[in-house]
């Protein structure tokens, strides 16, 4: 790149919501930024729960608090699934389709 003045070290990056858009905001003016990839995921991961807090979703989960949630609910669904499994074997002309849709619907009513 010709003519692009260097500056080391790290250059915060602001991401927010400003009248109904997604924003960058650089505490200077920037034309080149060089992202390591934990940073880069860490500020899409930013960029995408602020569009989603636009369109009036909940922002997905973040990797700590998906690990939180996983280790929450895991022995429940587990004992939920097995008390499933046990009244269905009886029940052996039951498809896997069927089967799998009932399990996910009980996983997705217990954690939602």
């Amino acid at each position: 790149m010709n003519n692009v003045e260097n500056f080391e070290g790290d250059i915060p990056i602001a991401v927010g919501v400003f009248q109904n858009k997604v924003v960058l905001k650089f505490p200077r003016a920037v034309e080149f930024v060089e992202i390591d990839q934990q940073n880069c995921l860490d500020i899409a991961e930013a960029m995408a729960a602020c569009a989603m807090e636009l369109k009036g979703e909940v922002p997905k989960a973040g990797q700590a608090l998906k690990k939180e949630l996983f280790d929450r609910y895991r022995e429940k669904l587990i004992n939920r699934v097995t008390i499933m499994f046990n009244s269905r074997r009886e029940q052996k002309k039951i498809a896997n389709r069927k089967l799998a849709t009932e399990v996910v619907e009980v996983c997705l009513r217990e954690v939602f």
